[in-house]
């Protein structure tokens, strides 16, 4: 593993924790820093939305009757990253 002086990851795709830290938001953030929060939060639901939706969207039957472990692991996961 790579020395991470910033200790900085990905949060969702080409988003870093650093990168919504220096957002700052409060009421009297500017409007740009309120639409570039809101593409960071909705990049970061899509992890878990895309899958579940592809599972229950797929052309195979028998994936979308016998994915609802998965789904419901992916909901989840869903709920404890906005808890």
């Amino acid at each position: 593993m790579a020395n991470n002086p910033h200790n900085e990851f990905e949060i969702a795709p080409g988003v870093k924790n650093t990168d919504w830290q220096a957002l700052k938001l409060s009421p009297q953030s500017d409007v740009g820093a309120w639409q570039e929060a809101t593409t960071m939060f909705r990049k970061r639901m899509e992890r878990f939305t895309k899958p579940a939706r592809a599972l229950m969207e797929h052309h195979d039957k028998d994936i979308r009757l016998y994915s609802g472990f998965a789904i419901i692991a992916l909901d989840c996961l869903l709920i404890e990253t906005l808890q």
